[in-house]
């Protein structure tokens, strides 16, 4: 681990790209000249809800859910 922490240093990688490289090393893939992956995303058109108001209705429902659990006890 410290090995790992030291190359990552000296090479301004993070440990978790020298943990991932030395593993694919390790399992006989080499990782040099692949691209990493990237996620793919989608429009998916305007919201139908009032997100200004988001937290508000979120509020809103925890405490309807909190009365019906207060409700349930009873």
């Amino acid at each position: 681990m410290r090995e790992l922490q030291d190359r990552a240093a000296r090479d301004s990688t993070t440990l978790k790209d020298e943990v991932n490289r030395t593993l694919a090393k390790g399992l006989g893939r080499d990782p040099v000249g692949r691209s990493p992956w990237k996620p793919v995303s989608y429009r998916m058109g305007t919201p139908a809800a009032d997100l200004d108001k988001a937290w508000e209705v979120a509020d809103s429902l925890e405490a309807d859910a909190a009365i019906a659990k207060r409700d349930l006890r009873k």
